[in-house]
């Protein structure tokens, strides 16, 4: 319960202490001439227009807030603060018994009529009516003047008390006491279980699975699931959040059938809409009905079922490469998750040899059109990590410290129709989508960010929209070979090492409980791979120096000089500036210099190393003194 409900339920409470005082102990001659009947009429005449105030400006919120049924919402929250002061009033005036009843009467129906049109046809609407009628029709039935009244003047307590709840609070009551009636489940993917991050329910959201025309033109006929409640008359987006654009169009449901029958509204269920507004060339398969307020675990649940529907269900993924590149990338990547999932539903005993070649094949297809149409996309989002300044890097860890699982680390590209809802990036601080262009470096930007990610920052694959779906590295670019390339021409770097320095660098705080274990995972990692390691340490020379030999070595002439970059270190102890690649190397230092191939225990003896130290990404970085070498030496050695 909010803080609103609970200011709502406290003045209910001071409400109905007024009426209680004003309805029995004044009238029966408590308190009478002590000024108490005063105060209790002003306390209650204050608690009941400060509750209509509330409620009205609750309305008119609602109504600029844009909501579905404004009028409705509106007239609901504005009736019940009405009806305390409608009672109130007949109450004090003498006369006929029947026109309350019928006044009254006449209140409670359009009450009714009011909560079907905005709720539909759900328990929850059910059961709140049911809770409304009976308080209020029991109430009235126990008017006072009545012979019910007059023998149990007792009464008056239980009519109070039923009128606070009655009016006013009833959808508060239903929600707190049978809340569990009309909580909607958590959206999901079929592939994913619950979503990954945690929801407010609102809205609803369809997938597109059947489509047919209506004669002259006059709208469409859609079928598939709907997650969440449609109703009849909602204006809703058709919307593709898969495709590369995204194009988005508005249309409003005529009607609904569930099961064959009309109904008003239907919530989580298998249903045919109605669309007008809409015409057969603006929806295909694989497109989203939704709501404004739907999730982005609706919208991604809708669009897993409308494809796994079409591609994997009734296709069984029988489709050509060519047949796959005229689907969006974001399409691909979701149905290659929808497979995936259902591949690993399948029994052991059907998962034959013939069975896994020819699901290989249908998978060996769609992958080779996927990465085609990444690799030649115009342009694309990718999730980077604002510490380390690079894409960030995604895993999953499993184990202790000392028994440890960790999954490839992938990178995430988002198309840009669905750049909207990718909410990871949006509330992480750490994280930012920046779109890549093909346009650039001679329209091999995406490539070239591809490879870097790859084969200097140690990145397994990629994955797309979040999908449960990873395409590994080598299916998208080869490695660089360098067989036949002189030794002192193969570049330096340490995909192995940046890989970790980099997963260590995006946790940002190593004091911080909830990630004090992979903080440990990644650092043992990473002491494992700095003894391999080769690394670049920035040099300037003077004098004439000759080339180096085919091992990359050189003699050094009489009166040559080189200066190295150096930076002071701890305990008094100069720190040698050391890169894992040039492309680091060169974020710190210009073409005036030069690079000289080392490794840490070259230098340990004499100096501390600080490895990457980057000014604006400092966090990737890394010290290493004497005795951290040690251990990770001896590290090595015992793995």
């Amino acid at each position: 319960m909010n803080r609103c409900q609970r200011t709502e339920w406290i003045t209910s409470g001071i409400i109905a202490v007024s009426f209680l005082l004003m309805n029995v102990l004044i009238p029966h001659g408590h308190f009478t001439g002590t000024g108490l009947d005063l105060i209790v009429s002003i306390l209650c005449l204050g608690s009941v227009s400060g509750l209509a105030i509330a409620y009205i400006i609750r309305g008119i919120k609602d109504i600029r807030g844009g909501k579905e049924k404004k009028l409705f919402l509106a007239l609901r929250f504005i009736l019940p603060p009405c009806i305390y002061a409608l009672d109130t009033r007949l109450k004090s005036l003498e006369g006929d018994t029947a026109v309350l009843f019928i006044v009254t009467g006449l209140i409670i129906i359009m009450c009714n009529v009011l909560y079907i049109l905005y709720y539909g046809h759900s328990r929850f609407m059910w059961a709140t009516l049911a809770l409304y009628n009976a308080s209020s029709w029991i109430y009235f039935l126990m008017r006072p003047k009545t012979s019910l009244i007059l023998l149990f003047p007792s009464v008056y307590y239980v009519e109070l008390l039923v009128f606070a709840i009655a009016v006013g609070y009833t959808e508060y009551f239903v929600r707190v006491m049978l809340g569990l009636i009309s909580a909607p489940e958590k959206a999901s993917r079929p592939d994913e279980g619950p979503v990954k991050k945690t929801e407010e329910v609102k809205g609803f959201a369809c997938s597109v699975e059947e489509i047919f025309a209506i004669k002259d033109n006059e709208g469409v006929v859609v079928t598939g699931h709907v997650k969440g409640t449609v109703s009849a008359g909602m204006e809703v987006r058709v919307l593709n959040i898969g495709d590369d654009v995204c194009e988005e169009y508005p249309a409003s449901v005529v009607s609904l059938v569930k099961d064959r029958t009309p109904v008003t509204s239907a919530t989580d269920c298998a249903v045919g809409i109605k669309l007008k507004g809409l015409s057969m060339d603006k929806i295909s398969k694989g497109c989203v009905i939704c709501s404004g307020e739907a999730t982005s675990g609706y919208l991604l649940w809708a669009l897993a079922m409308g494809l796994a529907y079409e591609y994997v269900e009734r296709r069984d993924m029988d489709l050509t490469v060519e047949e796959w590149e005229k689907l969006p990338i974001g399409h691909m990547a979701e149905t290659a998750s929808c497979y995936m999932a259902k591949m690993g539903k399948t029994p052991a005993s059907l998962q034959t040899d013939e069975f896994k070649m020819k699901s290989r094949i249908k998978v060996d297809r769609l992958v080779t059109a996927l990465v085609k149409k990444v690799l030649s996309a115009d342009e694309l989002y990718v999730v980077f990590s604002r510490i380390t300044g690079e894409p960030y890097m995604f895993t999953k860890v499993s184990g202790d410290i000392k028994n440890s699982q960790v999954a490839p680390p992938t990178i995430m590209l988002v198309t840009k129709g669905a750049e909207r809802i990718i909410d990871s990036a949006r509330s992480d601080p750490d994280m930012e989508l920046k779109l890549i262009r093909n346009a650039e470096d001679n329209g091999k930007g995406i490539y070239d960010l591809l490879g870097r990610a790859f084969y200097l920052n140690g990145a397994c694959g990629i994955n797309i929209n979040g999908s449960g779906f990873n395409i590994m590295k080598d299916l998208i670019i080869s490695e660089p070979d360098y067989k036949d390339t002189p030794k002192k021409d193969i570049p330096v770097t340490n995909p192995d090492l940046v890989r970790w320095l980099l997963l260590l660098g995006q946790l940002r705080d190593s004091k911080d409980p909830n990630k004090a274990t992979l903080y440990g995972i990644f650092y043992g990692f990473v002491l494992r791979e700095l003894p391999k390691a080769s690394f670049l340490v920035p040099m300037q020379k003077s004098g004439e120096f000759p080339r180096p030999d085919e091992n990359g070595k050189i003699v050094l002439p009489e009166g040559a000089k080189m200066s190295f970059a150096a930076c002071p270190g701890k305990d008094g102890r100069t720190s040698i500036c050391m890169f894992t690649d040039w492309y680091r190397l060169r974020q710190g230092f210009d073409e005036s210099w030069d690079g000289m191939v080392v490794k840490i225990g070259d230098l340990i003896e004499r100096n501390d190393c600080s490895v990457n130290p980057v000014k604006e990404h400092l966090e990737t970085g890394l010290y290493v003194s004497k005795p951290v070498f040690e251990k990770a030496v001896s590290m090595l050695q015992s793995f």
